[in-house]
């Protein structure tokens, strides 16, 4: 994945789902956006999708938002952190340098979300 800027990446493990059905992926995106408001999300580009990478034997659903500054970013990671409770126990947040080791993510629309 081309990063820009810094990214953050919320990984979720389905809990009995698989991590690609529209369901669950609903579900991820929701919990990483309730927490913020438009402003926060000023300038950013949010993306998901199934993250077979970080941990191949167990892949999971990831919502990535990129694109801010680093201030920016450790903001929304606090907001995040705080409300989504099901974010995986092995690296539930990961940062550039893993986001560039992913490819696949589909961009999401965020006036559906918010």
């Amino acid at each position: 994945m081309q990063t820009q800027g810094f990214g953050l990446g919320f990984r979720f493990r389905p809990q009995g789902e698989a991590p690609g059905s529209a369901a669950f992926a609903r579900q991820c995106v929701e919990a990483v956006l309730r927490p913020l408001s438009p402003e926060d999300l000023q300038g950013l580009s949010v993306y998901s999708g199934t993250d077979a990478v970080t941990q191949p034997a167990l892949p999971v659903f990831i919502v990535v938002i990129m694109g801010g500054s680093l201030k920016q970013m450790r903001r929304l990671w606090k907001k995040v952190a705080a409300a989504a409770c099901a974010l995986c126990e092995y690296l539930p947040i990961i940062e550039n340098n893993r986001l560039a080791l992913l490819d696949g993510l589909s961009p999401e629309r965020l006036a559906d979300t918010i």
